[in-house]
């Protein structure tokens, strides 16, 4: 039986490894594979995010509608750069309706040493909310990205991250329209605010999970306790 296949557009991160680097080494770990989408070539060094490349949106246009024809069981989106390349994205997702897809919504580095380098400018955002989020399976925003929950009132689904937070436990909750809140809770590891690419990879191991044919809720279950797993036992130090 051939692994499942996902599309990942996202940002590249060869220095810090996270980007489509984590994205291809979480989907390995998992026994999937990965085609790569770089929509903008990042630079960051120890001290976070130093400049940020959008790549040509109908080069990414061209990229992603090429995987969804050849069979890819989901997408992950990370990083895209601009409004072009998001409305280009949705333009390409239109024609594929039934394919899952999983926006982990990074608009800037946790840590930059440019104020002026974005992962996805403003008017990139404004696009992403108004014409993106309706279209996704599940949004996978931290805390702060999150915010008072408004803004995200279009996604069908939303997996709010609380690796942010503070306190013994951390807590993700998946928010499923009008239905209830599924919590998801664990013992926060210590050191684990300092990995780089844990959202990365954590919003493409729901996308692998639901390429395999899984739902929502149990790809997110299961995205969140390898993620927690490999936390733990240093893992992500292997990449």
């Amino acid at each position: 039986m051939s692994p499942a296949r996902v599309a990942a557009v996202a940002g590249s991160d060869p220095g810090m490894k996270a980007g489509l680097q984590t994205d291809r080494w979480a989907a390995k770990a998992l026994g999937c594979d990965l085609v790569s989408i770089e929509a903008i070539q990042t630079r960051q060094d120890g001290k976070g995010l130093v400049e940020a490349t959008a790549r040509p949106s109908s080069g990414i246009a061209s990229a992603l509608r090429r995987a969804l024809e050849e069979g890819v069981g989901a997408v992950k989106l990370g990083a895209l750069g601009n409004r072009d390349a998001v409305l280009a994205v949705v333009e390409v997702l239109a024609d594929f309706p039934d394919c899952p897809v999983v926006w982990d919504p990074v608009r800037s580095a946790t840590r930059t040493a440019s104020p002026g380098a974005f992962l996805l400018n403003d008017e990139g955002w404004k696009a992403a909310t108004s014409h993106l989020l309706p279209r996704v399976t599940l949004a996978t925003p931290n805390l702060g990205e999150y915010g008072d929950g408004r803004e995200w009132g279009g996604c069908p689904a939303v997996l709010v991250t609380g690796g942010h937070g503070s306190g013994p436990q951390v807590q993700d909750s998946l928010h499923q329209g009008d239905g209830p809140v599924l919590n998801f809770e664990g013992p926060r590891v210590s050191g684990g605010e300092m990995v780089h690419g844990t959202g990365c990879a954590l919003s493409t191991a729901i996308a692998c999970f639901l390429a395999k044919g899984q739902t929502l809720e149990a790809s997110a279950r299961e995205a969140v306790g390898e993620i927690r797993e490999w936390l733990r036992s240093g893992f992500f130090l292997t990449r």
